[in-house]
Protein backbone atom coordinates (compact mmCIF):
# COMPACT_ATOMS: atom_id res chain seq x y z
CA UNK A 1 0.00 0.00 0.00
CA UNK A 2 0.92 3.38 -0.61
CA UNK A 3 1.01 6.29 1.80
CA UNK A 4 0.93 9.88 0.56
CA UNK A 5 1.71 10.97 4.46
CA UNK A 6 2.03 11.21 7.86
CA UNK A 7 -0.33 12.76 10.05
CA UNK A 8 -0.50 11.97 13.42
CA UNK A 9 1.07 8.75 12.93
CA UNK A 10 -2.50 7.47 11.44
CA UNK A 11 -1.26 7.23 7.89
CA UNK A 12 -3.66 4.45 6.99
CA UNK A 13 -6.70 6.41 8.33
CA UNK A 14 -6.33 9.34 6.68
CA UNK A 15 -6.10 7.43 3.51
CA UNK A 16 -8.88 5.19 4.20
CA UNK A 17 -11.11 7.94 5.20
CA UNK A 18 -10.54 9.88 1.46
CA UNK A 19 -10.81 6.61 -0.31
CA UNK A 20 -14.22 5.97 1.41
CA UNK A 21 -16.12 9.95 0.53
CA UNK A 22 -14.53 9.32 -2.94
CA UNK A 23 -16.42 5.89 -3.35
CA UNK A 24 -19.35 7.01 -1.82
CA UNK A 25 -19.86 9.83 -3.81
CA UNK A 26 -19.29 8.44 -6.71
CA UNK A 27 -21.26 5.51 -5.68
CA UNK A 28 -24.36 8.57 -5.68
CA UNK A 29 -23.38 10.71 -8.26
CA UNK A 30 -23.54 7.44 -10.42
CA UNK A 31 -26.84 6.18 -8.92
CA UNK A 32 -28.47 9.79 -10.05
CA UNK A 33 -26.72 10.17 -13.40
CA UNK A 34 -28.12 6.47 -14.76
CA UNK A 35 -31.97 7.42 -13.27
CA UNK A 36 -31.20 10.87 -14.89
CA UNK A 37 -30.10 9.13 -18.32
CA UNK A 38 -32.88 6.46 -18.46
CA UNK A 39 -35.28 8.59 -17.75
CA UNK A 40 -33.94 11.12 -20.81
CA UNK A 41 -33.93 8.69 -23.21
CA UNK A 42 -36.84 6.42 -21.93
CA UNK A 43 -38.47 7.09 -25.31
CA UNK A 44 -35.83 5.10 -27.23
CA UNK A 45 -37.10 2.08 -24.78
CA UNK A 46 -40.49 2.67 -24.68
CA UNK A 47 -41.45 3.60 -28.49
CA UNK A 48 -38.83 2.06 -30.41
CA UNK A 49 -38.08 -0.83 -28.65
CA UNK A 50 -34.61 -0.24 -27.84
CA UNK A 51 -32.56 -2.40 -24.92
CA UNK A 52 -30.37 -0.35 -22.00
CA UNK A 53 -27.20 -1.78 -21.25
CA UNK A 54 -24.80 -0.66 -18.01
CA UNK A 55 -21.39 -1.02 -18.07
CA UNK A 56 -18.68 0.33 -15.30
CA UNK A 57 -15.33 0.11 -16.49
CA UNK A 58 -12.64 0.85 -13.98
CA UNK A 59 -10.53 1.49 -16.70
CA UNK A 60 -10.21 2.91 -20.30
CA UNK A 61 -7.58 2.33 -22.93
CA UNK A 62 -5.22 2.78 -20.23
CA UNK A 63 -6.28 5.48 -18.16
CA UNK A 64 -8.13 4.80 -14.36
CA UNK A 65 -11.66 5.35 -14.08
CA UNK A 66 -14.62 4.34 -12.81
CA UNK A 67 -16.15 4.94 -16.23
CA UNK A 68 -19.54 4.75 -16.70
CA UNK A 69 -21.06 3.45 -20.15
CA UNK A 70 -24.72 4.06 -20.63
CA UNK A 71 -25.98 2.25 -23.62
CA UNK A 72 -29.10 2.03 -25.85
CA UNK A 73 -29.18 -0.55 -28.34
CA UNK A 74 -31.30 -2.80 -31.18
CA UNK A 75 -30.41 -5.16 -33.67
CA UNK A 76 -29.32 -2.65 -35.97
CA UNK A 77 -26.94 -0.62 -33.61
CA UNK A 78 -25.97 0.92 -30.69
CA UNK A 79 -25.51 4.48 -28.87
CA UNK A 80 -23.49 4.66 -26.14
CA UNK A 81 -22.56 8.09 -23.32
CA UNK A 82 -19.39 7.03 -21.84
CA UNK A 83 -18.28 9.02 -18.84
CA UNK A 84 -15.10 9.74 -17.50
CA UNK A 85 -16.57 10.40 -13.49
CA UNK A 86 -13.32 11.69 -12.33
CA UNK A 87 -12.40 14.11 -15.14
CA UNK A 88 -16.43 14.79 -15.75
CA UNK A 89 -15.71 14.41 -19.16
CA UNK A 90 -18.68 13.11 -21.65
CA UNK A 91 -17.38 11.02 -25.10
CA UNK A 92 -20.84 9.34 -27.26
CA UNK A 93 -19.97 6.43 -29.74
CA UNK A 94 -21.89 4.04 -31.66
CA UNK A 95 -21.37 0.51 -32.89
CA UNK A 96 -22.61 -2.81 -34.17
CA UNK A 97 -24.01 -3.57 -30.98
CA UNK A 98 -23.75 -3.61 -27.07
CA UNK A 99 -21.44 -5.76 -25.25
CA UNK A 100 -19.37 -5.68 -22.22
CA UNK A 101 -16.20 -5.62 -24.15
CA UNK A 102 -14.97 -2.37 -24.54
CA UNK A 103 -13.24 -2.89 -28.44
CA UNK A 104 -16.84 -3.54 -29.41
CA UNK A 105 -18.71 -1.05 -27.66
CA UNK A 106 -16.37 1.55 -28.57
CA UNK A 107 -16.32 0.97 -32.30
CA UNK A 108 -16.80 4.49 -33.73
CA UNK A 109 -16.39 7.50 -31.32
CA UNK A 110 -18.80 10.15 -32.83
CA UNK A 111 -18.26 13.08 -30.43
CA UNK A 112 -16.73 16.05 -32.57
CA UNK A 113 -20.68 15.52 -34.11
CA UNK A 114 -22.33 15.70 -31.08
CA UNK A 115 -20.36 18.35 -29.72
CA UNK A 116 -20.85 20.62 -32.70
CA UNK A 117 -24.85 19.52 -32.44
CA UNK A 118 -24.66 20.66 -28.85
CA UNK A 119 -22.87 23.44 -29.81
CA UNK A 120 -25.61 24.87 -31.95
CA UNK A 121 -28.54 23.76 -29.51
CA UNK A 122 -26.68 25.39 -26.00
CA UNK A 123 -28.20 28.65 -24.84
CA UNK A 124 -25.61 27.83 -21.77
CA UNK A 125 -21.95 27.05 -22.80
CA UNK A 126 -21.31 25.26 -19.68
CA UNK A 127 -21.06 21.79 -20.12
CA UNK A 128 -23.96 20.23 -17.98
CA UNK A 129 -24.43 16.37 -18.30
CA UNK A 130 -27.96 16.20 -17.16
CA UNK A 131 -28.80 19.40 -19.77
CA UNK A 132 -26.69 18.08 -22.52
CA UNK A 133 -28.25 14.56 -22.70
CA UNK A 134 -31.88 16.56 -23.12
CA UNK A 135 -30.63 18.70 -25.78
CA UNK A 136 -29.33 15.37 -27.63
CA UNK A 137 -32.55 13.38 -26.92
CA UNK A 138 -34.57 15.53 -28.58
CA UNK A 139 -32.16 15.87 -31.49
CA UNK A 140 -32.40 11.96 -31.93
CA UNK A 141 -36.32 12.12 -31.72
CA UNK A 142 -36.33 14.62 -34.89
CA UNK A 143 -33.71 12.68 -36.07
CA UNK A 144 -35.61 9.19 -35.69
CA UNK A 145 -38.93 10.93 -36.90
CA UNK A 146 -37.34 12.79 -40.06
CA UNK A 147 -35.01 10.07 -41.11
CA UNK A 148 -35.99 6.54 -39.07
CA UNK A 149 -32.32 6.52 -37.87
CA UNK A 150 -29.88 8.86 -35.41
CA UNK A 151 -26.04 8.88 -35.92
CA UNK A 152 -26.19 5.63 -38.49
CA UNK A 153 -28.92 3.70 -35.75
CA UNK A 154 -31.60 2.69 -37.66
CA UNK A 155 -35.41 2.32 -36.04
CA UNK A 156 -36.66 -0.98 -35.98
CA UNK A 157 -39.53 -0.98 -38.72
CA UNK A 158 -42.53 -1.92 -36.92
CA UNK A 159 -44.70 -1.95 -40.10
Amino acid sequence: MVYLGIRNGKKAFVLLVAWRTYYNSNHQVALGEIMSVNKIFKFLIDKYDFKYGFNNFSSFYGFLGPFFSYSFYNEYGCFTILHAVQRNEIEYYVSKGFSNKQEILFEVQISDRVFKILKQLRKNPLNWFKKDNVLIANYIANEISEKGEFFGVKIKDNS
